[in-house]
Order: C-alpha cells, then structure tokens, then sequence
C-alpha cells in the first residue's frame, strides 16, 4: 500500500510541466513524496527532519516561487530516481535503495548549488 501510496504521488508529475504554475505544482507534488517516503521509515527523527525540510522547501515554492519556469533536468532526475528507488525497495535490495539515494542527494546537491546561485542573481539585482 506504501509502495502503490508513492508511485500515485509520482504519477501525478508523470510529464514535464508546461507552465510556472503546474512547475510549482510539481515541486510541491514531489516534496510530499519525500515527506511520505521519510514517514514510513522507522526513524521518527528522520521522519520529522525531512517532513520539516519537505514543509521549508513547499513554503519557498509556493511564496518565494522558488521555481519559477519549468526545470525539465530537475523533473527528469529527480522522478527517474523516485522510480529507481521505489523499484529497489518492491525487490528488498537495500544495497541498490543506498546506491540511489546517494545518486540522488548529489544531483540534487549540484542542481540546488545551482538554483541557490539563480536565487542569489535575483536577489543581488533587487
């Protein structure tokens, strides 16, 4: 049900965004896929880590318009890995879960590095 419960969230950003407005969508779509996935762990510490991460990051979407324009790389990635890990953890191979997890946090550490910088160019021009 967990499994079936995440895939339905993934399913719903199934293609690129055409619009600011379905982008924002999508984040925060994808964000409830974090906070649902680090629910199911049993680890309350990390469940209420990445749950209030996963809340920051939604709150910056929605009223800072963190994503402003559709980030086809960042759909991309980060669905493929949403799906790479789902795959690993119906066949219990831990290993392989760990394998793109680590995947994941790089990519998603350079592309954030680089949206901070976006971020950064916009707030230095105001």
């Amino acid at each position: 049900d967990r499994l079936a419960e995440l895939r339905s969230i993934i399913d719903s950003y199934a293609e690129p965004a055409r619009d600011p407005e379905e982008e924002r969508r999508q984040h925060v779509a994808s964000l409830r896929f974090h906070a649902r996935l680090a629910s199911f762990a049993d680890n309350a510490l990390l469940g209420f880590i990445i749950g209030f991460m996963s809340q920051i990051l939604t709150d910056l979407t929605v009223y800072k318009q963190l994503y402003t324009a559709p980030n086809i790389d960042l759909w991309r990635t980060g669905r493929q890995h949403q799906l790479d890990l789902l795959d690993a953890i119906a066949r219990g191979d831990a290993p392989g879960a760990r394998a793109v997890m680590r995947s994941h946090m790089e990519s998603a550490s350079l592309m954030m590095e680089d949206q901070q910088a976006v971020v950064m160019k916009r707030f230095m021009a105001h």
